[in-house]
Parts: structure tokens; C-alpha cells; sequence
């Protein structure tokens, strides 16, 4: 069995759980997989992310719309579904602090039908109309957008370890993921800037951490230490900033997943 089929194996194993459990809390599972698989994961890992993890969720079976969404990929393809559902979803990219579009971006980059249907209606489900003011961009393309916001997410990271701000790297990284499937207009970035913001204030941000200037360890030793632990968060960050850090090489990066990694300690769930 290859690789990729390898990972499908275990996402289709994870198709049994619902999208959250405790009424509020994401499930991370299919998520972490695709990271940890992407960071050198063999099978044997993803499935004791399945164990340590599938004790905590709830068995579901798929809802309408997931049913309605796996049809239509069936018939049309994932890229026409996408081009179809994202423009609509992606005026509300922080929906569930972010995680219907960062569980879309996986799910693309994963080639999974059944767990892309899940995570698009899983965004849909948590996606609702927002008329609240959004900010002036003042024509900002929303690629400059994207990454003048993930690079003050980063440096908020790294002076803080803070668990909302890490939603923004993320979140941010998916929406890069997804960016074929972004409208190239104008409102795009203010409704980025607006996410921003919400996931901003979520986070109280405080800046309590000194910059640690040592050199960073290197992206083998990042993902192994990754790799070491269950912590879906840490998994999926050091993911984010590995792909960031090839697309536009800065050691801020390895810093970030430095510091994920050294305290993979008992977070929040969400």
C-alpha cells in the first residue's frame, strides 16, 4: 500500500467521528493525520493518533449536507465543488476560530473526497451571515493581506506561545491552501482583516516571552519532535510553518515550531 493510500486508510477511519464533541469543541483528528503524514508520519503514528485521540469523539454518521457535498464531488470533481463553495465560505474564514477552512485546506491537500465533503459542510455549518462593518483595505490585494497578517501572527507567536494566536498561523496557511478557489476582489481582504481581528481579541494578546536569537533547530529535528507527541496543535502548527518557511525561507519559522515543540503541554481544546 503507497503512502497516500496509506493516509486515506486512516481518514477514512476518521470519517466515523462527527465533526465535534463536548457541543463546541473541533475535532482535530483528520487534521492532525494529514499534518503528521505530511511531517514523515507512517502508518503505525497515524494510527496511534487515532487511538489517542477517537476516546475523546463522538460517532456520527454524515449529515445531509456532507451526503448533498460528497455527491457533488462524485459527479463534478473536488476543484469544481471548491470553486463552487469557497467564495460563499470565505467571507467568514474564521468561522469556529478557523477551523472549517483550515479542515477544507487539509482535506484538499490530502486528495480525500469523503473527508473534503465533511470539512466543506463542516464550514457550513458553522458559517453565518456577518453584516458588522468590516475594515477599509484600502485596495490591498488579499495575498499582501494574507501575508503581512500571518507574518504579525508569527511574530505574536513568538513572543507569547499563544494558543489563539496559533489559530491565526493556521488559519492564515489555509487560506493560502485554498487560494485557487478565493475571488480575486477587493472585499476578499477586508474579510480577512476582519477574522483577524476576531481570532485577535480572542486571543488577548500579551506579549510575555523573550525572543529566544539561539539558531533553530533544523526542519528534521522540528518534525521529529513533532511527531513525538499527540498534541494535535503542535502537530498542526509545526506543519503551518514548515510549508510557510519553504515558500519564503525565514528563521522565525524554525523559531515558532521550536517553541511549539520544546512545550507540547496541555492546551485549551477548541
Amino acid at each position: 500500500m503507497s503512502p497516500l493510500a496509506e493516509l486515506h486508510r486512516h481518514l477514512n477511519a476518521a470519517l466515523a467521528f462527527g465533526p465535534s464533541y463536548n457541543g463546541r469543541l473541533s475535532n482535530h483528528l483528520p487534521m492532525a493525520l494529514h499534518a503528521a503524514w505530511e511531517l514523515g508520519a507512517e502508518s503505525e503514528r497515524l494510527q496511534a493518533q487515532i487511538e489517542d485521540e477517537a476516546p475523546k469523539l463522538v460517532r456520527a454518521a454524515p449529515s445531509a449536507m456532507q451526503m448533498e457535498i460528497a455527491a457533488e464531488i462524485e459527479a463534478e470533481g473536488a476543484e469544481a465543488v471548491l470553486r463552487r463553495h469557497v467564495p460563499g465560505l470565505v467571507t467568514m474564514p474564521h468561522a469556529g476560530l478557523f477551523h472549517g477552512m483550515i479542515r477544507t485546506a487539509h482535506a484538499w491537500e490530502a486528495g480525500h473526497a469523503g473527508e473534503l465533503a465533511a470539512a466543506l459542510a463542516y464550514w457550513d455549518s458553522l458559517w453565518q451571515a456577518d453584516s458588522s462593518d468590516v475594515p477599509p483595505t484600502d485596495d490591498e490585494p488579499w495575498k499582501a493581506c494574507r501575508q503581512r497578517l500571518i507574518e504579525r501572527a508569527l511574530d505574536a507567536y513568538l513572543l507569547s506561545r499563544n494558543f489563539y494566536v496559533l489559530h491565526l498561523i493556521t488559519g492564515l496557511r489555509a487560506l493560502r491552501v485554498l487560494g485557487r478557489f478565493v475571488p480575486d476582489v477587493p472585499e476578499v481582504s477586508a474579510w480577512i482583516e476582519r477574522g483577524f481581528e476576531a481570532g485577535w481579541a480572542r486571543a488577548d494578546y500579551r506579549a510575555t516571552l523573550a525572543l529566544n536569537e539561539d539558531e533553530p533547530p533544523s526542519w528534521p529535528r522540528l518534525r521529529e519532535a513533532a511527531l513525538a507527541q499527540m498534541d494535535d496543535h503542535v502537530i498542526k502548527l509545526v506543519h503551518a510553518c514548515w510549508q510557510e518557511d519553504r515558500l519564503r525561507p525565514d528563521k522565525r519559522w524554525r523559531q515558532a515550531a521550536a517553541l511549539a515543540t520544546d512545550r507540547a503541554a496541555v492546551t485549551p481544546a477548541v
